[in-house]
């Protein structure tokens, strides 16, 4: 069976992508690149298909390239448990955190096609969150944590890293919900649009 250019070209994006910790799902990256691809035709004036021929492999290498520098905060590839915990964010903020992200995972489940590989890639980092900022809870809950300097609220210390892989994740929820993708079993996408920004923004402070 014959390939899809497309099929090759996220090939080589996801093979480009792995030595540097990045991970992705397939379609999420097919799309990624098409649209490189349409940015390109616009600019130089000729046919998507035109395009598509003079786009190598070496452009796509230069996405992950971009991707990489634009994730550099992320810490790509490397466990959160490995990172110092270098900030510290209220207690209440982290369970937010939490149950954004598992609207987040209900969102891309929702959205998602027949590939379970692709499904799961989709949930990967989602899910890896919850977890951390779960054992970041109750580590913190366990140890009667100490009070912030103002002495007003319980905060647990973090690294870096998670707070700005969870902002993303946020961000892609308010993505899909803005294309129209909501939970299957419900929920009002303006409201939960609003929530993630909110937690979005609140972490964005504790930076």
């Amino acid at each position: 069976m014959t390939r899809s250019w497309i099929d090759n070209k996220v090939d080589v994006f996801l093979a480009e992508a792995h030595p540097l910790g990045l991970t992705a799902p397939r379609a999420g990256v097919a799309t990624l690149i098409e649209r490189s691809v349409e940015r390109a035709a616009l600019l130089t004036g000729v046919t998507a298909r035109t395009a598509r021929q003079g786009f190598t492999d070496d452009h796509v290498r230069d996405l992950v390239r971009t991707a990489a520098e634009d994730l550099a905060a992320e810490v790509p590839g490397t466990q959160l448990d490995d990172l110092p915990a270098t900030h510290t964010v209220p207690v209440a903020l982290a369970a937010r955190t939490t149950a954004g992200l598992a609207i987040v995972t209900e969102l891309v489940a929702s959205a998602a096609g027949p590939d379970r590989d692709d499904l799961l890639a989709g949930l990967r980092q989602s899910l890896s969150l919850i977890t951390t900022w779960g054992a970041l809870i109750e580590g913190a809950t366990a140890a009667r944590s100490a009070p912030s300097p103002t002495g007003a609220e319980k905060v647990i210390e973090a690294p870096e890293a998670l707070l700005h892989r969870s902002i993303r994740e946020l961000e892609r929820g308010r993505t899909a919900l803005a294309g129209g993708t909501v939970p299957r079993d419900g929920g009002d996408p303006i409201g939960l649009a609003a929530a993630l920004g909110s937690n979005a923004e609140d972490l964005t402070a504790e930076l």
